[in-house]
């Protein structure tokens, strides 16, 4: 992840630095994704479905797992656009709108980065997928 920002009605909060490791991962039909804390404490995961229609610049991710029960069964639709390698997308989250930035990593980097910090006994990696 590049960045993210909790878009309220007065007020923005930007929350690119409140986190460790992060981390989306997309095949063709599901997602996954999870991030830790800095200090390592505490971590968020969820899961599901989604569509991603282009053309309309849709992403809806419908989510079938997630740390946060009260986050199964729900469903996010999404402004999205990807420019390159990078993924942008925008869409409402309870009382705020949630802005995310996310960055394609080559699956080679995160390969060669998982070897090099498993010789130092950590196993961590970061990146987003494909949409």
């Amino acid at each position: 992840m590049v960045s993210q920002e909790l878009v309220y009605p007065d007020s923005v909060v930007d929350q690119s630095g409140s986190w460790g490791a992060n981390v989306k991962i997309l095949n063709s039909t599901h997602f996954a994704w999870g991030r830790e804390t800095k200090d390592g404490e505490s971590v968020l995961a969820g899961g599901g479905r989604y569509e991603y229609h282009p053309e309309r610049d849709v992403y809806v991710e419908h989510i079938q797992y997630h740390s946060d029960p009260s986050m199964n069964g729900v469903t996010l639709r999404f402004e999205a656009r990807v420019e390159g390698d990078t993924w942008y997308h925008i869409g409402e989250v309870g009382d705020y709108k949630l802005r995310e930035v996310w960055k394609r990593v080559d699956p080679r980097q995160v390969q060669a980065e998982l070897r090099t910090d498993t010789t130092r006994g950590e196993g961590t990696a970061v990146g987003a997928g494909d949409p």
